[in-house]
């Protein structure tokens, strides 16, 4: 049993993200007391996507099937914002992680 404080790691789980016209799929694992992020836009696009977080913002790219991942993420609430090609700015709501 983990000591009272003590810092555990989760398993991993699976979280939805919702924005108009736009869907974010994250699989959010804790590690050492850190997030990583492995996800996908549930209609395959590039995009540019910012992810929102306590210290800042980190920006990745999608793959062509809508793919993405982060490392090393604070613990706390994470939201995305999604630009795509055609100029579109799709924001998602805001969840603890």
């Amino acid at each position: 049993m983990p000591l009272l404080g003590a810092d555990v790691d989760d398993a991993p789980r699976v979280l939805t993200f919702d924005a108009p016209s736009l869907t974010v799929v994250a699989e959010v694992a804790r590690r050492a007391g850190r997030i990583r992020l492995h996800g996908q836009l549930t209609v395959p696009q590039r995009v540019c996507l910012e992810i929102r977080h306590a210290d800042g913002v980190r920006t990745v790219l999608t793959d062509d099937l809508g793919r993405f991942a982060a490392a090393d993420l604070p613990p706390g609430l994470i939201g995305f914002v999604a630009y795509t090609a055609s100029g579109l700015r799709e924001a998602t709501h805001w969840m603890a992680v």
